[in-house]
């Protein structure tokens, strides 16, 4: 699965709204849609900030299987 996939998939899990995120992370709802869309590329930094929020390291985020048990994970 792609990152932004994954993003999306751990943000619903840690039930985060899209607005949350959004506001956390200082940017307009419409441009976080498009990162989890895959339609816009994730900055490195913005890809930090996301792993700080939630409190996962950014290789944890990359490689993240949903298939795998949730509390293994996250």
């Amino acid at each position: 699965m792609s990152i932004n996939n994954n993003i999306r998939i751990i943000r619903e899990i840690k039930e985060i709204s899209i607005d949350d995120m959004s506001k956390k992370l200082n940017i307009f709802n419409t441009e976080y849609k498009n990162i989890e869309r895959g339609s816009k590329k994730i900055s490195d930094t913005l890809l930090s900030k996301i792993s700080d929020i939630f409190n996962m390291s950014i290789y944890d985020i990359e490689n993240y299987d949903s298939n795998k048990s949730i509390s293994n994970q996250i």
